[in-house]
């Protein structure tokens, strides 16, 4: 599956909108702010970034963070604990209150396929490739991520 088939892809998803399909240079860690839950930060080898998923802009941001406990610190959010996830650690929620579900198999040459189950039950392939970092919601269910070595992209509930 190519980026394009699954940009085509996302878009069936019936009450969710593209927010964005960025690349991010030397990814790292990525977590949602369960306080704010629309500010996803990004850490790269490059820089710290907050990315809103109401609106698909990116901001430059100070963050402290520790990998062996997978948390981050940003002013941004007070005193919040942003729990951290990336390729070698650490998993956001499969499972949106709202009843959607993101569902991974993985065949026996190691390339990720990733299911999105709506509160329906209907079933919809959204990623089939190498290369899966992370994936899920935030913690109120109205984003979710998909992040490879190629890219990130943001999804909101609409």
């Amino acid at each position: 599956m190519t980026s394009i088939d699954k940009i085509n892809a996302l878009k069936k998803l019936k009450g969710w909108q593209v927010v964005c399909d960025i690349a991010i240079g030397g990814f790292e860690w990525l977590g949602f702010s369960q306080e704010r839950p629309e500010m996803l930060f990004i850490i790269s080898s490059q820089k710290n970034t907050v990315l809103y998923c109401n609106n698909g802009e990116v901001r430059n941001c100070e963050l402290i963070y520790d990998e062996e406990e997978l948390v981050a610190f940003s002013d941004l959010v007070g005193d919040e604990h942003i729990h951290l996830v990336g390729q070698y650690g650490g998993e956001l929620k499969v499972k949106a209150i709202q009843g959607d579900e993101i569902f991974k198999e993985k065949n026996e040459l190691n390339v990720s396929h990733l299911i999105f189950i709506t509160k329906d039950k209907e079933q919809i392939s959204i990623f089939e490739n190498y290369g899966l970092y992370t994936y899920g919601f935030s913690y109120d269910g109205n984003y979710f991520v998909i992040c490879t070595d190629g890219s990130l992209t943001v999804m909101k509930r609409v």
